[in-house]
């Protein structure tokens, strides 16, 4: 029987994502209205606080996962691996026995295991994650937003000053820095119908990221990921991102994954 290559590859996961949601739910970031001052040294601003993850080909971390997508509570724990070639690896270990999902691929065509209930979903990286948490990202959109760099375009389309806060309009969205220690970094981002916000910056990566979805999008989706362990740049291979779920696994659908609830909290 063929194991996941990802799982008892400790070297690659030394990452974990936790995802920690308040009982309290804390205020939303409202974006400034009008049209702000003239910022001066936007471009300058934009590249010193994109540098770091605009060097990251790959991004690991560990994760315990406690929250709620639209109605539903989550707990968990996920190790995964991320790369910027669109690469993904994500296992959920439990405490006991085989893991509770392995997924692994590329951005166009990704497997998800599920050994425990002996069931296989292939399946675009992006749907699959909207299935399991809410979050329609591929895996170089994830690596963008879990470094600090919000969203993946680089150039400047615009640019404003509000106060204390930077806003770089790009292709993919608006994102808002703050000069902290005489250094720009992205700590909010308005980003594929989400809301992001950093804290906690320990380096030159965020260990706490807070994603929202915007007003309009469905599911609902309000998240605290706190980040520890991080790795940047670890060395890989393809192999690390496939998947061979066992032969007496079932195919199913992505309706399906979503009704299963593999990051559902168990009561």
């Amino acid at each position: 029987m063929a194991a996941a290559p990802i799982i008892g590859r400790p070297r690659l996961f030394v990452a974990a994502l936790a995802i920690v949601l308040s009982s309290c739910t804390p205020k939303i970031f409202v974006p400034p209205a009008g049209p702000g001052e003239p910022f001066a040294d936007a471009s300058t601003a934009w590249a010193q606080a994109t540098r770091a993850c605009r060097g990251a080909s790959t991004y690991a971390a560990t994760m315990h996962v406690h929250g709620k997508v639209g109605k539903e509570s989550l707990n968990a724990t996920i190790i995964g691996l991320v790369t910027r070639a669109d690469q993904i690896s994500l296992s959920m270990p439990v405490m006991f026995g085989a893991p509770a999902f392995v997924l692994g691929g590329t951005a166009d065509t990704s497997t998800l295991w599920l050994p425990r209930d002996k069931r296989t979903l292939n399946a675009r990286a992006d749907e699959i994650l909207e299935a399991l948490t809410g979050l329609k990202l591929g895996p170089r959109a994830l690596l963008a937003l879990l470094t600090g760099c919000g969203g993946q375009a680089d150039a400047v389309v615009s640019s404003a000053r509000y106060a204390d806060l930077g806003a770089i309009t790009t292709d993919d969205g608006r994102m808002f820095l703050q000069n902290r220690d005489a250094h720009w970094r992205v700590s909010r981002a308005l980003t594929s119908g989400l809301i992001v916000e950093y804290s906690d910056v320990q380096g030159e990566w965020p260990r706490t990221v807070r994603v929202t979805t915007e007003t309009g999008h469905a599911p609902v989706v309000s998240l605290a990921i706190t980040l520890e362990e991080i790795d940047v740049n670890l060395p890989h291979e393809a192999r690390d991102f496939v998947v061979r779920p066992n032969a007496d696994a079932q195919p199913i659908t992505l309706d399906d994954l979503r009704a299963a609830g593999p990051l559902r909290e168990k009561k």
